[in-house]
């Protein structure tokens, strides 16, 4: 019994301590969201978005934590800016009625990696867009140096799944970039 008490007092004691040198973070300014699309199934329309925010917070193992983030959906830009005026009205992001995009944390899972700078992984998140919620699944590359970690995520998602509309023309599937500087 005693032996039993000590292991959750010892668990408690290190989640505690986890806590307790948790390091937050602020996305830059520098950093970028972007996205690939594929159109006329020949060609890649790439964009990104230049207004957003967020924070992560690794622990002291430099495990994520926590990751949260909102892009403003009006800050789209594809170099087109027919394209861009496009791709805010009701039939994709709906920016009017739907300003801004949300993502946060729902689990990470780190992975060995060969480079020992870098960690590897696997993380989930809850994405908020057109007023729907799903789960997306990321690769990620973590290099948790101590002033200024960098954070990679690589994802798609079906904008069907989010209920736009979109365009016979374009793919339903995005693949999400975030590069944190």
């Amino acid at each position: 019994m005693k032996i039993v008490t000590l292991g959750k007092l010892l668990l408690w004691i290190g989640i505690f301590a986890s806590t307790l040198y948790a390091r937050d973070y602020s996305v830059r300014e520098d950093s970028k969201i972007g996205f690939n699309v594929d159109k006329f199934l020949v060609l890649n329309v790439e964009g990104r978005f230049q207004k957003f925010s967020g924070t992560l917070t690794l622990d002291a193992q430099n495990k994520i934590i926590a990751l949260s983030g909102e892009v403003a959906m009006d800050s789209i830009m594809t170099e087109n800016a027919k394209r861009d005026a496009h791709l805010l009205a009701p039939d994709f992001l709906d920016a009017q009625n739907f300003p801004t995009a949300r993502l946060s944390l729902v689990s990470y899972t780190p992975y060995e990696s060969e480079d020992s700078g870098k960690i590897a992984g696997k993380l989930m998140a809850l994405l908020e867009l057109h007023g729907k919620s799903q789960h997306i699944e990321f690769d990620s590359v973590l290099a948790p140096e101590s002033d200024n970690p960098t954070l990679s995520l690589r994802g798609e998602l079906n904008i069907k799944d989010f209920g736009i509309e979109g365009s016979m023309m374009n793919s339903n599937t995005v693949t999400i970039d975030l590069q944190t500087t």
